[in-house]
């Protein structure tokens, strides 16, 4: 894509027009801007900048809204591999039920009683999303139902 020299840029946005003659620019933040203020942006109310700050002012927005760069698919990248290694040795460190557990179907005692695995582990989450509580939730999920007959058992 090729980029717009300041002049071309005002030329043809939408935003930019022509400005009184006369009227000094408005664009400098620190210090006064000696060149006169040709230009006037819509959303800058009564306010004129010279042609290098009228274009810093409409490319701002583009820049906010421009699509992200290989900076940022490589920190998506890292984030994700981050969670996948933290997952890795969650799942390595987190003892697994006995055996006789696993080989019969799963209940909403066996998660209360095991949650670090069956909640928090890759494959004691994905066994326990295979059952359904006898309210027809799934064993992961929250279930009224469940939490009412355990307060029950409480009491």
């Amino acid at each position: 894509m090729a980029v717009l020299t300041d002049v071309e840029l005002l030329e043809q946005d939408s935003r930019a027009s022509l400005a009184l003659p006369g009227l000094s620019c408005d664009g400098g933040d620190w210090t006064r801007c000696p060149a006169d203020g040709a230009w006037q942006l819509r959303g800058y109310l009564g306010r004129s900048y010279c042609e290098p700050h009228a274009a810093v002012r409409l490319r701002i927005p583009d820049r906010l809204t421009e699509p992200r760069g290989d900076a940022m698919t490589n920190f998506v990248q890292l984030r994700k591999q981050a969670r996948d290694a933290a997952q890795a040795r969650r799942d390595a460190q987190t003892p697994a039920p006995p055996a006789d557990i696993l080989a019969r179907p799963l209940t909403p005692a066996d998660i209360r009683k095991y949650p670090a695995y069956f909640i928090s582990t890759t494959n004691g989450s994905q066994l326990a999303q295979q059952y359904d509580c006898p309210h027809g939730y799934r064993l992961t999920d929250s279930c009224p139902g469940c939490d009412a007959d355990f307060d029950r058992q409480l009491a």
